[in-house]
């Protein structure tokens, strides 16, 4: 039961290896949901995006809180998460002047959730709780 509670938390901390193997479970989950939504919907424009959309946020509310666990066990605030987000909005305008930066925000992304996977936890207790 602790196992399924922690899914939705954001409380407490995630070390590595629970930040990697949650995360790949979090989009092993999130490809079955948005390749079944698509066979589903067979056409239908409105329920595959329904489906994709409801897959979504059933897969990205636990793997926000990985991220804000994970972000606690290196001694950081969880709203240091909004970085994941920041480079979707810088690039929204430049990328219509400049289309070779279009790939930039998913690069800049995807080194945020490296480092999160790579960098050590805080030893011992932190002010998010006791290291696991």
């Amino acid at each position: 039961m602790e196992f399924w509670m922690s899914l939705f938390s954001f409380r407490g901390r995630s070390g590595r290896l629970r930040f990697l193997a949650g995360g790949l479970l979090c989009a092993a989950l999130y490809g079955v949901l948005l390749l079944g939504g698509l066979i589903l919907a067979h056409g239908q424009i409105g329920l595959a995006i329904g489906l994709v959309l409801g897959g979504g946020l059933l897969v990205g509310w636990p793997f926000l809180a990985l991220v804000v666990r994970r972000l606690h066990d290196l001694g950081l605030p969880g709203l240091c998460a909004a970085a994941l987000a920041v480079p979707v909005w810088l690039s929204n305008g430049a990328a219509a002047q400049w289309p070779l930066l279009e790939p930039l925000p998913w690069a800049v992304r995807a080194l945020i959730l490296l480092w999160l996977a790579l960098a050590p936890g805080q030893p011992g207790d932190n002010a998010f709780g006791p290291a696991r």
